[in-house]
């Protein structure tokens, strides 16, 4: 159910290892606050949400999709992407709750992070989609008023 959550985007109008996506700008810098609600374990769908949405707002969705491949060793771009990609990855950990961040400090690339993220936390979607149903489901009329938890069901089923 993890790969489901996960939208590529159309990546056909740039080739994978396209240079300009590994410019970092004077404006970015580690620290940055991208989201406000860490990554605890239990919020997957609405942290990788955000967390994309930051991305995109960089042009930097590659470097977790995997579309802005890694350069050749001896390419004139390999240490720009190596800069670009250390950046989305402190990024991504600086958006990780305290107590479980130590577990991914050692991914060798924000692709790697992001599957790694995905796989552990991702798979409890079809259990929290099963929940909503269920809560949706035993709900009458005038509580279906309440949009909370439908929006909570499109944002699992996409």
């Amino acid at each position: 159910m993890a790969s489901s959550s996960t939208v590529v985007p159309d990546t056909s109008a740039t080739s994978g290892t396209d240079i300009k996506n590994s410019k970092v700008s004077v404006l970015d810098h580690p620290r940055m606050v991208m989201i406000l609600a860490p990554l605890n374990g239990s919020n997957w769908l609405s942290w990788s949400r955000s967390v994309r949405i930051a991305l995109e707002g960089r042009d930097k969705l590659g470097f977790i999709y995997g579309t802005c491949a890694k350069p050749t060793d001896g390419s004139a771009d390999l240490m720009q992407w190596r800069i670009t990609d250390s950046m989305v990855r402190t990024w991504i950990l600086n958006t990780i709750s305290k107590d479980i961040v130590n577990a991914y400090l050692y991914a060798t690339s924000a692709t790697a992070l992001w599957l790694e993220l995905e796989a552990r936390y991702g798979e409890s979607d079809g259990l929290l989609l099963y929940k909503i149903q269920r809560e949706i489901g035993s709900m009458t009329t005038r509580e279906l008023e309440c949009y909370c938890l439908l929006h909570q069901y499109e944002a699992v089923v996409g």
